[in-house]
């Protein structure tokens, strides 16, 4: 998510296990766009995510990228929480749905 988006969103999450810190860092820091007019070319800027640990990371859009859409529209339908919240497994970068949500 880059700093200047306006549609922030504020996530609280909760959670239990083994500290991982993962420090991704863009490069470079900031960007500067040019304005995007419809029916026009776009504005591309080429950037690198540096990741320090041993651990794949996944990196998507989630305003565009159709799979989170689907996932979040199936965890808002998903009727096995308790109390507002449920456990399940960790997923890993590519893994699908989980089966018990799907």
């Amino acid at each position: 998510r880059l700093r200047d988006n306006k549609k922030r969103k504020q996530i609280q999450v909760v959670g239990r296990g083994d500290l991982l810190r993962v420090d991704v860092k863009p490069a470079p820091a900031t960007y500067e766009l040019g304005p995007i007019m419809p029916n026009r070319g776009g504005d591309l800027r080429e950037f690198s995510l540096y990741n320090p640990t041993d651990y794949a990371i996944e990196v998507y859009s989630a305003d565009f990228d159709n799979r989170y859409l689907d996932e979040e529209r199936v965890m808002q339908e998903f009727d096995g929480y308790e109390v507002g919240s449920t456990e399940l497994p960790v997923r890993y970068p590519g893994d699908s749905m989980w089966r018990k949500v799907a």
